[in-house]
């Protein structure tokens, strides 16, 4: 295995006969990573930070948030600056471009990292050298914010629903992973962030949303822990004992107290579909009816529910396309007093659960036209009363005070699946559970840096520390969180944050054949 670290002599020629350990790269171009010699930014690299999994260690509480990296670049080039008009790279240091950490010692290389570049700020140094600092994000955050509206869906799976929404905000189908998910939704709609839109729908179903290391987003359906090999057998062993072979360097013990929880709550809605109604109505007419000039077009915006809707109202099952002179007409005068120019209007409808955009163009020859009317129709869904399903164990609330967890879903589909979750949760949450931060040297032999690069998210370990670490742990941890960090000194370090793998163990389902009522519990 090839020794080289970050940082490298400046400046620094990539080659493919002797590659470093390894090697960060943003493809400029965007035409594929390593088709230029600019994408290997690691001659200039001087340190490297990366992580990905959830933002907390509880698998309950914790959510995959956007995997983060982060480089300090040597920059006495310049090439590193945006406005810096001569340099290499001028107009391609754009937010957006594709970055990733690979690890070359395997054949092929393996990916470690893979997101998005954030921001490169150069950090001038009057002492030298000049430097710049890059930070990119992981795919998760390149979708989060972006806005979606996804049309009302019924008897749609939980992977099925997520894959609506990457649709809509044009994820590839070819950079995601979903496995089929349990749950089936009775009726969803999206209308907000992508990723809250994702994260109701990971919820409802008790999965985990994730980015993996080439920069997928994937989705594990509840059973995933269960039922996959890497999850429900121990991968690796790290251990306090004098003759192990793969060691840590430190561990942490997070306070499992923050992720008790002893009062489960899911609130269940049933939904109902009304008959064809007028939806919405243009509040100008007469006098104020708008005009769309000649050639012209202009598009009016359907909602549902507005201020005129029943309290009940949530959104629309169909949109009724409109009809000339029933939906809508238009005139030469504004109070439709002129020529009748419905007929001349070409009307076009984009539909979603919540909105009808409305374009209307003009296409007469020689006449504006008034839009004097202008209505949406459609069938109403409205929500019953929502059915409140508690799951709460008294010992656990007498020794920690009372804790709630209310699922934060609309979608779970009626109260026996509700009430299944309830239950299953707080068999788990109930009780003090070891959390765990195990840190390791991967440099430290072929063994450890393996254990880096083989290992990832949702992989099962096992972890013995009740030697000199004096922990009196001896048992299989799931990993929820990865960090690596490669300093300039030649430090590096990673870290791992486990839960415990008996959260997913002791139960039952019929796919993985143990028998109910002997050594496990039923799994919803």
């Amino acid at each position: 295995m090839a020794d080289v670290r970050f940082p490298y002599t400046f400046p620094y020629t990539f080659s493919t006969a002797e590659p470093p350990d390894y090697t960060l790269e943003i493809d400029w171009d965007e035409d594929g990573f390593g088709t230029s010699e600019a994408d290997h930014v690691t001659g200039h690299t001087l340190d490297v930070t990366y992580s990905r999994g959830r933002d907390q260690v509880s698998s309950l509480t914790g959510r995959s948030s956007a995997g983060k990296l982060k480089a300090l670049l040597n920059n006495e080039s310049d090439v590193y600056s945006p406005f810096n008009s001569s340099g290499a790279l001028y107009g391609k240091l754009l937010p957006g471009k594709p970055v990733r950490l690979v690890d070359r010692n395997y054949a092929p290389a393996k990916a470690l990292w893979t997101g998005r570049l954030k921001s490169i700020d150069p950090i001038p140094r009057p002492g030298g050298p000049n430097v710049a600092r890059i930070e990119a994000v992981g795919n998760l955050g390149f979708i989060a914010s972006r806005e979606v509206l996804v049309e009302m869906q019924t008897t749609r799976r939980t992977d099925q629903a997520i894959g609506d929404v990457l649709d809509d905000t044009g994820w590839a189908s070819g950079d995601r992973n979903l496995s089929e998910g349990q749950t089936t939704l009775t009726r969803w709609w999206a209308d907000g962030k992508a990723l809250d839109a994702i994260r109701e729908i990971e919820t409802a179903e008790g999965g985990f949303l994730k980015e993996d290391r080439d920069g997928n987003i994937a989705f594990e359906d509840r059973h995933y822990r269960m039922t996959t090999a890497i999850s429900y057998t121990s991968q690796k062993t790290f251990s306090d004992a004098a003759d192990a072979t793969l060691t840590y360097t430190a561990l942490e013990e997070v306070d499992p107290l923050p992720f008790i929880f002893n009062d489960f709550r899911a609130e269940v809605r049933q939904y109902t579909v009304g008959s064809v109604a007028v939806l919405w109505t243009l509040g100008e007419t007469g006098t104020s009816s708008p005009l769309i000039p000649i050639g012209q077009s202009r598009t009016f915006y359907a909602q549902f529910p507005n201020p005129q809707s029943d309290t009940e109202a949530l959104a629309v099952n169909a949109w009724t396309t409109l009809v000339e002179n029933t939906d809508y007409e238009a005139n030469s005068a504004a109070d439709g007093s002129g020529t009748d120019l419905s007929g001349s209007l070409t009307v076009t409808l984009t539909k979603t659960s919540n909105q009808m955009a409305i374009a209307i163009a003009n296409d007469h020859a020689s006449l504006g036209a008034y839009i004097t009317k202008l209505q949406a129709r459609g069938t109403p869904v409205t929500g019953s009363d929502p059915a409140l399903i508690i799951a709460e164990d008294s010992t656990s609330q007498t020794s920690f005070e009372k804790r709630t967890w209310p699922a934060p879903t609309p979608w779970i589909p009626d109260t026996a699946e509700a009430l299944d979750w309830a239950v299953h949760n707080l068999s788990i949450y109930k009780d003090p559970i070891p959390l765990i931060k195990l840190s390791f040297v991967p440099r430290k032999d072929t063994t450890h840096k393996a254990a880096l690069t083989d290992l990832d998210l949702s992989y099962r370990i096992t972890l013995t520390a009740n030697g000199k670490a004096g922990l009196g742990i001896n048992e299989d941890f799931m990993i929820e969180n990865m960090e690596h960090s490669i300093q300039a000194t030649g430090q590096e370090v990673a870290t791992l944050t486990l839960s415990p793998a008996s959260s997913y163990s002791g139960f039952w389902s019929l796919s993985v054949g143990d028998k109910l009522g002997t050594s496990s519990r039923l799994a919803y």
